[in-house]
């Protein structure tokens, strides 16, 4: 489900996918997905609007929304947290990555 967080059941650099699919194109057997980062293992300074950071479980992960890709949906885990109340800083990351501002 859109702004929904799941378990990556294969990639341990990032352990969770968020959904950013419209709901309404279900019918693929893939998702659009934007990977989350530990943000204690992120070495190098990223721009905040572009990669905001959200809690999971109580610790910060950082939003890849550069590195957003459509995968298979057999790779979306349990899922783990719902995002939707911070839509617009994440629809803001995805429209910088696009359309610059």
């Amino acid at each position: 489900m859109q702004f929904y967080l799941y378990q990556n059941r294969e990639n341990s650099h990032s352990p969770y996918l968020l959904d950013i699919q419209s709901d309404l194109i279900d019918k693929l057997n893939t998702r659009l997905v934007i990977p989350l980062f530990d943000r204690n293992l992120v070495r190098h300074a990223l721009p905040v609007r572009l990669n905001p950071t959200l809690l999971v479980e109580g610790r910060p992960y950082v939003l890849m929304t550069h590195q957003m890709a459509s995968v298979p949906h057999s790779l979306l885990g349990k899922m783990v947290a719902d995002f939707t109340d911070q839509r617009d800083d994440i629809k803001k990351a995805i429209d910088l990555l696009i359309d610059g501002f």
